[in-house]
């Protein structure tokens, strides 16, 4: 996600801003100060599952408190693993695409 927005951030100013404002809003969703699997609404719990900050903060209390590992969520795994991917390759597309533009603004 980082390279990702670092290379539009140097582009755009506004996009920065828009970047700022998402992380904060991200922790507060992120399940960093509540746990997630404990929300009933089926929907919102799918959703919160795919910020990888969420499944970070899941795997350590499942480790640290509940003495559980991981890897014995396969669900939360994979969706790290689709975040993962989804975000290298945003980030070697824009790489590519912002590659020779970035020198000039910068």
């Amino acid at each position: 996600w980082s390279l990702f927005a670092s290379m539009l951030a140097c582009i755009s100013r506004d996009f920065h801003n828009l970047v700022r404002s998402l992380v904060q809003a991200l922790f507060w969703f992120s399940g960093i100060l509540y746990n997630v699997h404990e929300i009933d609404i089926v929907w919102l719990k799918e959703i919160l599952l795919f910020n990888p900050i969420t499944i970070i903060a899941n795997g350590f209390r499942n480790a640290m408190v509940y003495h559980t590992w991981f890897w014995e969520s396969p669900v939360e795994v994979r969706n790290f693993l689709i975040m993962y991917v989804l975000m290298a390759l945003l980030a070697v597309w824009s790489y590519s695409r912002l590659r020779k533009e970035i020198p000039d603004v910068v």
